[in-house]
């Protein structure tokens, strides 16, 4: 007996990029008991097997794929894009991207709201003894899409990229690609705490950012000309 088929959607979920409100919106269209949820991997951990021994960590995730006898339709969560890797070909394969300075800026201050063991250097940070100039120093939190998430893959390896700062433009076109009906979504699990609403980074802050993200940068900007070039083609078929 062969393995059971895969997920007919696998949509990694990049932490501050409307993960959740994507989550519901996927609910919407396929039910709670088609949408899988996978974040036990912990890959933004240092002491996570998946950080500790990448290769064998690859061994049993394959391994435990592999016994499965029965998939959702969707898998979504904070997983490696790879751990999929089986199924990426039978599979329309989604992504959603934040520009990096924002997405840190509002993970920085969801820490800080956060009360719940994570971590020494999260929980530091939600006590108040981490300044967001060091949270944004500290090389674990340098380019993390690139180096974790999405590790060994790019944007040209999605069916499609949406850009958090368009999301309701960005999700009425994935629903029309798939076929789906208009659904309504909420910014749940969004950063909406005084601290982070009254912050204003600095032009400084930012460039420092960025420069010290130039791989995650580079990715968000390779999916806006993707997204550029998407849009494009839609408007020449519709003229």
């Amino acid at each position: 007996m062969g393995a059971a088929p895969g997920p007919r959607i696998i949509a990694p979920h990049i932490p501050k990029t409307a993960g959740m409100a994507f989550r519901e919106a996927l609910i919407a269209v396929y039910g709670e008991e088609n949408v899988d949820v996978d974040s036990g991997d912990r890959i933004g951990e240092r002491s996570s097997p998946f950080n500790r021994d990448f290769d064998a960590w690859g061994r049993e995730a394959r391994a435990a794929l592999e016994r499965r006898t029965s998939w959702p339709q969707v898998v979504t969560g904070h997983f490696w894009f790879g751990k999929y890797e089986a199924y990426r070909s039978s599979a329309y394969t989604i992504l959603w991207l934040r520009e990096p300075a924002a997405r840190l800026i509002s993970a920085y201050f969801y820490l800080r709201s956060e009360h719940r063991t994570r971590g020494p250097g999260a929980n530091a940070v939600s006590r108040g003894e981490v300044s967001i100039e060091e949270f944004m120093e500290m090389d674990w939190h340098s380019n993390p899409i690139t180096r974790r998430l999405l590790r060994g893959y790019d944007a040209h390896d999605f069916d499609f990229i949406g850009i958090q700062e368009h999301f309701a433009e960005d999700l009425g076109e994935l629903g029309g690609l798939l076929g789906w009906p208009k659904v309504e979504t909420s910014s749940s699990n969004s950063t909406s705490t005084a601290e982070y609403l009254k912050f204003r980074p600095s032009e400084a802050l930012v460039r420092k950012i960025r420069a010290l993200n130039d791989a995650d940068v580079e990715l968000y900007e390779r999916a806006l000309e993707l997204r550029r070039a998407r849009r494009a083609a839609r408007a020449e078929v519709a003229l």
